[in-house]
């Protein structure tokens, strides 16, 4: 992160970001457990788990 920042935003991101990871998580399970129960739903499951791990991708190289 640039120095520039100052650390009350640069904690509230870090906030931010755990947050996210947690759902990022729990998403990715509930996703996981949907693709077994119901294969019909297998491509629209895997685009939702791919923008996922896209966003956070983006929100953790913004955090670097």
């Amino acid at each position: 992160m640039s120095p520039g920042v100052p650390s009350k935003i640069r904690r509230a991101m870090g906030v931010s970001i755990k947050i996210l990871r947690c759902k990022s998580k729990r998403v990715i399970n509930v996703l996981k457990k949907r693709l077994h129960s119901q294969k019909t739903r297998q491509a629209k499951n895997h685009w939702v788990s791919q923008s996922n791990s896209l966003r956070l991708q983006r929100v953790l190289s913004i955090s670097r």
